[in-house]
């Protein structure tokens, strides 16, 4: 759904509303991922619900080190450029501490990503689109920028032309040049005239600021989809382009591609070791400043409550700021361009850019997901920013006493977590994968509406903790009560309930209610372990002629009397079938 806003008086209204939202945050603790990185939590319920999760990482410190990459090329024979992974896949797949998502992509298309993307150095997609990059060099110096294409292809004749773009799609009317990152073929749909080059140096690599020599070893005319040999290019010509290639190749010939970037802000492009693309720009000088229209953004994307995902930089350039916030739920509904870019500004960002947002926003930490992604489970991605930590924790999963392994969990319920006194909380953060729901920091856990089997886990000590766990959304089904007196009087009974589901699964960690007849017990109400059950001790009244225990669990119960000459005869009902 679009909204709009029209008149000065919705727009002051809105203003109000972000301002309120800013001002009414309940910070949560800020805790160590690892020396030099921490994460913190912001959850605002009034007036609207936002969950924001905020990562800051110390640029000075020697043993971190931050990088772009793509998704794993094994993800798809087609290439490296058109493969997709969740963003928890990427992290845990390059061993980095932090992820999260970055540049837009085409979901059901080969065009991945849409924007310039530099891996270790090597430019493997070029700005199609005049819309914000972040760039980093090998001192970790952060780069804002909106970088135009410039590079063109001379010919051993003399004649000079413009390169439309590398591994993409080619349209008619372009010079587009394929590499091994795009696959093993082309992927082109139309008669083209194809050739194939060799580079002189022997490096299959492209670099920004490079002038790579080739030499012509063969010629395709009225060529479809044509191979890419391992170590070789392919430069592709359809339409009038395909004349001009006929016309100035031969085999045999030399070529020269410069492969250059236009830079609004002087970036030093042949020294950045990574970089990717996103947008709009959110925050310039301490400010709101989102260039949505410039970039040639929609309004559903600038305007509309969405899931966001963001990058920043201090003033002081010592710390980047990675920000993720959920949307399109009843936990958080999500912010405009504008409100995000406060947010930012919140967090600590003086220059700050927006990242593929929606149902690709995913913010790992050592492999595990710490926010909720709108779509339930993690939509795979394009690329990510990662970063990387040389810090080794000292502690093993033993020594935590945590015990969550195996679990099965209601649907739509909340659960809390228990965290034993001696762990250090300031080290400690939960996480999921897999779709099971979202874990708070507050140590709730909200599971998915429907069932899912997944990963609850957490990270202590820059450590990843995972255990699978299920969430079932079978039917209650019984409640067994078992008596087990202490004395021979019969005085004092140990009661043991257990509550199973239809497929004969504990239900765990929920609430269970007690009626005591003709005796007391301390507690009417108890929360199941992890094996389904509740124990407590019932008092009787030695006057009393009727011993009922009964336990309810939702619409289900389960009794045993004791009253006939006080035996502990067993017996189980099952009252009502609750179904779903």
């Amino acid at each position: 759904m679009k909204i709009y806003v029209a008149g000065n008086f919705m727009r002051k209204f809105f203003n109000v509303f972000i301002l309120v939202i800013l001002s009414t945050c309940v910070f949560g603790e800020i805790k160590t991922i690892v020396p030099g990185i921490t994460f913190e939590q912001i959850l605002t319920k009034s007036p609207a619900k936002q969950l924001v999760n905020i990562v800051k990482i110390d640029l000075n410190n020697p043993d971190i080190s931050v990088s772009a990459t793509l998704a794993d090329k094994n993800t798809m024979v087609s290439g490296k450029l058109t493969g997709k992974q969740p963003v928890s896949t990427i992290t845990k797949n390059n061993n980095a501490i932090v992820g999260i998502n970055a540049d837009y992509f085409i979901m059901e298309s080969f065009r991945d990503p849409l924007n310039l993307c530099i891996v270790n150095g090597q430019l493997v997609s070029e700005p199609e689109y005049s819309r914000s990059v972040i760039a980093f060099d090998e001192n970790k110096k952060v780069y804002f920028d909106v970088p135009v294409w410039d590079s063109k292809i001379f010919f051993s004749n003399g004649n000079t032309y413009s390169l439309s773009g590398v591994n993409r799609y080619r349209n008619q009317g372009e010079f587009i040049l394929y590499t091994n990152d795009w696959g093993n073929t082309t992927k082109s749909k139309y008669v083209a005239c194809d050739i194939l080059l060799r580079p002189d140096n022997g490096n299959n690599s492209i670099k920004i600021g490079e002038n790579k020599k080739f030499f012509v070893e063969a010629i395709f005319e009225n060529s479809i989809n044509p191979a890419i040999p391992d170590g070789k290019f392919v430069l592709s010509g359809g339409g009038k382009q395909a004349e001009l290639l006929k016309n100035n190749i031969n085999v045999g010939d030399s070529l020269n591609i410069n492969f250059n970037l236009k830079s609004a802000h002087s970036v030093p492009w042949e020294n950045i070791r990574s970089a990717v693309g996103g947008g709009p720009m959110l925050v310039k000088n301490g400010k709101v400043s989102v260039t949505g229209v410039f970039e040639k953004f929609d309004s559903f994307i600038v305007n509309t409550p969405n899931p966001r995902s963001g990058v920043g930089l201090s003033q002081d350039e010592k710390t980047l700021i990675i920000v993720s916030l959920d949307g399109r739920q009843n936990h958080s509904v999500g912010l405009s361009l504008n409100d995000f870019a406060k947010v930012m500004i919140n967090a600590g960002a003086y220059t700050a850019m927006n990242l593929d947002g929606g149902g690709s926003t995913a913010l790992s930490i050592a492999g595990l997901i710490v926010n909720s992604p709108s779509g339930i489970s993690e939509r795979s991605v394009a690329n990510a920013i990662l970063i990387y930590s040389k810090y080794i924790g000292n502690n093993d999963a033993q020594d935590l006493g945590i015990d969550i392994a195996g679990n099965v969990y209601r649907t739509g319920n909340t659960y809390d977590l228990h965290i034993p006194e001696e762990i250090d909380k300031s080290r400690f953060i939960w996480a999921t994968r897999g779709g099971i729901g979202y874990v708070l920091q507050d140590n709730t856990l909200w599971t998915a509406k429907s069932r899912a089997k997944g990963t609850l886990g957490f990270i202590y000590d820059g450590k990843p903790y995972s255990y699978s766990i299920e969430i079932s959304d079978a039917p209650l089904k019984n409640i067994s009560v078992i008596n087990e007196y202490y004395d021979d009087n019969k005085t004092v009974s140990k009661i043991t309930a257990f509550m199973l589901d239809s497929n004969k699964k504990p239900v765990i960690f929920t609430p269970a209610f007690i009626n005591i007849k003709g005796g007391f017990t301390e507690k009417n109400k108890l929360v199941t372990n992890n094996g389904g059950n509740i124990n407590f001790d019932v008092i009787w009244d030695v006057n009393s002629p009727v011993r009922i225990v009964n336990v309810y669990l939702g619409n289900i119960s389960g009794f045993i009397d004791l009253s006939s000459d006080f035996n502990a005869t067993l017996e189980t009902v099952e009252e009502v079938s609750l179904t779903n």
